[in-house]
């Protein structure tokens, strides 16, 4: 079941700087997920594997919906 969810806490790093065009890989892994609250972490790589950046997310379920439904 899906349930919606609002971003509770964000944090950044940027360890390297990228060139410009080049295209960049984000791999998002929930780290932990308990009750109504969730911690993810996120590494943004370039092609060839170095870590452009590092985020680590936290979430809090919320009732209802972010986005009006049509």
């Amino acid at each position: 079941r899906r349930h919606t969810r609002c971003s509770r806490d964000w944090s950044s790093d940027v360890c390297s700087s990228d060139l410009e065009g080049e295209i960049l890989h984000a791999e998002a892994i929930e780290q932990s997920r308990s009750g109504k609250t969730g911690v993810y972490d996120i590494a943004v790589t370039n092609p060839d594997g170095k870590k452009i950046a590092l985020m680590r997310g936290k979430s809090h379920q919320i009732a209802g919906s972010v986005i009006e439904k049509r």
